[in-house]
């Protein structure tokens, strides 16, 4: 839909990426009414599926508490809490993002949103799934201590 309007400003989009509101900030075009159609499909794609994840959690939650020994729970609870983070970072920059009604009103803050969505939580992704594990850290330890031992030679 962004691309059958009429573009006559500046051809340079103002974010990392092509978003939608940027390209509707360069048009020429009354874009109000795409972009009420684009909030209304925003907020119905991101709140279909933000549903079913505060559900599993509210299920996921309520199963942890039923755990009887403490350090069992404690455990359980630090791994569910490293996996909410990034449900939280990566629907509140959606949110943020894409679920304001005038997307040409874009700030700034766009800009450090993007980067949550696009570098940040990728990259966060490898140390909250990954180093949770034993077996992992102990491969990652032994595999520094060969690259020391190697080094010191």
């Amino acid at each position: 839909a962004t691309f059958q309007f009429t573009y006559c400003k500046s051809n340079v989009v103002d974010n990392f990426y092509c978003d939608r509101g940027q390209l509707m900030k360069l048009s020429c075009d009354d874009t109000l009414f795409t972009e009420f159609i684009f909030f209304l499909i925003a907020i119905f794609i991101l709140l279909s599926s933000l549903i079913p994840t505060i559900v599993s959690y509210t299920y996921i939650i309520s199963t942890i508490l039923k755990i009887p020994s403490a350090s069992g729970r404690r455990k359980a609870f630090s791994t569910c809490a490293s996996h909410f983070t990034c449900v939280v970072i990566g629907y509140g920059s959606c949110f943020f993002i894409y679920g304001k009604p005038r997307q040409t009103q874009a700030s700034d803050y766009n800009k450090l949103v993007s980067l949550l969505v696009t570098v940040v939580t990728p990259f966060l992704n490898p140390f909250i799934f990954t180093l949770r594990n034993d077996k992992v850290i102990e491969a990652l330890r032994d595999g520094v201590k060969r690259c020391c031992h190697l080094i010191h030679k």
